[in-house]
């Protein structure tokens, strides 16, 4: 399993950091096979049956949890056997012959429509491009941006030369690219165009539609339809979990869940709207008001982002292209390997382009960066880390995440092993703006969030301590709606006034950001938060109900109508051609049934968060709350059950009003 895992996990890997029709069609074929074994591994009756056997022989579990020894051990041995059998069951172990092997047909059939639905995606945000040489279709747009649209037009073969001030510029669907136009273009018209091109992505409403292959008498093929291919995926997730005897695909991705039942969920989701709506209320009010509005009926969904930022500098005198020459990529990143190395211990070094080529290590990306990761103490290594940190439209998906080839610890005596314990592998990618014109990698605070968002889960996923078991290590085995408890406390240190007073410098000048300044980023953690939190509910809302109560056909409702009467929740609802779902790759690889686990993990992430906060300020203490932090949530894994692991760290079960206060909602 370590073997075959590692080797496909760096082809997967790379079909998303540099994806080619030829490494399609190696990715294509491997996951089909890999999706063949993983199923047959699963059903296999004989390794189930020995799984039980195993569980049975192992001695009772004791009230008290173990936090090292032999009691972590065999309680990590325990939730491993536990893991396996509940997967196994899941997977079809328990059916009849011809079902067992229905079962199978259909999870390869599931896995080939998600690469279908990938790629799309992929595909369709490469198709669309704009290019205009009209200075009144990008009025308003920093420097920046511009700089970096006149460098995509050349970059993309559109013209052969290109300047910020004079174009002409290629406008694109790339998350930079087309935030840059949502908040920043005061040209409503292209606004509205950028905004319609990235809601139909992947749909036959593109204004850019990809096409199939064209049939024997026909001069084009039909478009490319997400929205098709969604369907087909709800139904074949809905017959698998008919076939295990659950309700719905939901019900059944519960069991793996630390909520564990969709009534808990819903019940959480419609706590955070009631919660968030009185502020949403009076938030768009403003936006509305600000921009000569009658009433908030008037707004349209591509006037809210733009509006927002003009709120935002209206109220606490901050823009992004103000702010990015403080945070330049290098000074972000020195930083936050400072902040670990204080609070948790955790040494973050560079292996130079030097050492790489001593060593034989390649990359996949000139831009790439590789880390190692180790005990400020004792030297121990914990992991090897690459860092994909910039946006490349057409080969890199879009978004931001963490892989982990294999976790620390398994196989003994191999290359690369320290002291006996070979390191963890993990990469966190992310899609921010390039150095551009001889001009360091600028950020916006949102991109500074982002990239410590994904070195929180870069930590779990290398400083596990129960080696003998990697299985049970990283973010493998942590029931998925705990996996971003990690991630989302880091976010927390960007509105923190010493880490942000460290880490803002003028990238020419060295000046540190103002205080005044610091102060007023540290406000901005409440701004537009009802907004925010029923946006995430919206999406989460609309993959539960997808998931748990929607069935193709039992009535005249589509998917799509799903999604447009989940959009109640919002205070400025969607365009009525809005298809996001088209382009919600979320729903694979871990969120199909899960997207609230934001939302369920922010509510764990503020209340560790807060242990930080009620601990005295002096950086001893802090030192020893963050030793706590790094000895349970870190570096436990899925040895633990995460209630237990947080009821170590906290002394408690969790509490959600840390959460309402730091979005600044009334509990």
């Amino acid at each position: 399993e370590d073997r075959m895992d590692r080797v496909y996990g760096i082809v997967s890997h790379l079909n998303g950091v540099c994806n080619s029709d030829e490494l399609r069609a190696v990715y294509s074929d491997a996951q089909q096979k890999m999706v063949a074994y993983g199923t047959k591994l699963s059903q296999s009756r004989p390794v189930f049956n020995l799984m039980k056997h195993l569980l049975a022989q192992l001695p009772e579990a004791s009230g008290e949890v173990p936090l090292e020894g032999e009691g972590l051990e065999m309680a990590a041995r325990r939730r491993l056997l536990e893991h396996r059998i509940l997967n196994a069951e899941l997977n079809g172990v328990g059916l009849e012959d011809d079902k067992r092997e229905r079962f199978k047909a259909l999870k390869a059939k599931e896995a080939a429509l998600a690469t279908e639905f990938r790629n799309n995606v992929l595909d369709a945000t490469k198709a669309y491009v704009h290019l205009s040489s009209d200075k009144a279709e990008v009025a308003g747009m920093p420097a920046s941006a511009l700089m970096q649209a006149a460098q995509t037009a050349v970059d993309r073969g559109l013209c052969e030369t290109a300047d910020a001030e004079e174009g002409p510029w290629a406008l694109t669907l790339d998350a930079p690219a087309y935030l840059a136009v949502q908040k920043h273009c005061s040209n409503s018209s292209i606004r509205k165009m950028i905004h319609e091109a990235r809601i139909t992505r992947a749909t036959a409403l593109s204004p850019c539609p990809i096409l199939e292959d064209a049939k024997e008498g026909e001069e084009t093929g039909a478009p490319k339809d997400n929205l098709a291919v969604l369907e087909k995926i709800l139904v074949v997730r809905q017959e698998c979990a008919a076939l295990l005897g659950y309700a719905s695909y939901a019900e059944a991705n519960m069991n793996k869940k630390m909520a564990g039942s969709v009534q808990t969920v819903d019940d959480l989701l419609d706590m955070l709207v009631d919660a968030s709506e009185p502020a949403s209320v009076k938030e768009m009010e403003a936006l509305a008001s600000l921009a000569g509005l009658e009433s908030v009926d008037k707004l349209h969904p591509w006037d809210v982002t733009f509006w927002t930022e003009r709120l935002r500098e209206s109220r606490f005198g901050l823009n992004d292209e103000d702010l990015k020459p403080y945070f330049s990529f290098e000074s972000v990143l020195k930083s936050l390997f400072a902040l670990v190395d204080d609070l948790f211990g955790v040494s973050v070094s560079e292996v130079t382009k030097e050492q790489r080529q001593e060593r034989g290590i390649q990359v996949w990306h000139e831009t790439v960066r590789l880390y190692q990761l180790s005990d400020k103490a004792t030297g121990d290594v914990y992991a090897t880390m690459y860092c994909d940190p910039f946006v490349r439209p057409a080969t890199k998906r879009g978004g931001a995440w963490m892989n982990t080839i294999h976790n620390r610890g398994g196989p003994t005596g191999i290359k690369g092993a320290y002291n006996n314990v070979r390191p963890a592998l993990t990469m966190i990618v992310c899609n921010q703006s390039p150095p551009v014109d001889g001009k360091p990698s600028l950020m916006t605070h949102r991109e500074v969030e982002t990239l410590f968002h994904e070195f929180g889960h870069a930590l779990q996923g290398s400083l596990c301590r129960v080696c003998d078991l990697p299985q049970m290590g990283g973010i493998d085995a942590v029931e998925w709606d705990c996996v971003e408890l990690p991630s989302q406390f880091m976010e927390n240190y960007c509105y923190d006034r010493h880490t942000l007073s460290t880490m803002a410098r003028h990238y020419e000048s060295g000046a540190a950001l103002p205080d005044e300044t610091v102060s007023q980023i540290m406000a901005t953690k409440t701004f537009m938060q009802g907004y925010g939190f029923l946006r995430q509910c919206y999406y989460a809302k609309t993959d539960m109900e997808l998931h748990a109560r929607y069935r193709q056909g039992a009535t005249e409702e589509t998917a799509i109508q799903v999604q447009h009467r989940m959009s109640q929740v919002l205070p400025v609802k969607p365009d009525p051609n809005d298809c996001f779902i088209a382009a919600f790759t979320h729903m694979f690889g871990g969120y199909g049934a899960g997207y609230y686990s934001y939302k369920y993990a922010e509510v764990l992430s503020a209340d560790a968060y807060a242990a930080f906060e009620e601990a005295d300020q002096t950086p001893d203490a802090q030192r020893e709350v963050g030793k706590r932090y790094r000895n349970t949530v870190l570096s436990l894994g899925g040895a633990v059950h995460p209630r237990e692991v947080f009821r170590l760290f906290r002394g408690r079960d969790t509490d959600p009003a840390s959460l309402l206060r730091h979005a600044g909602l009334k509990v």
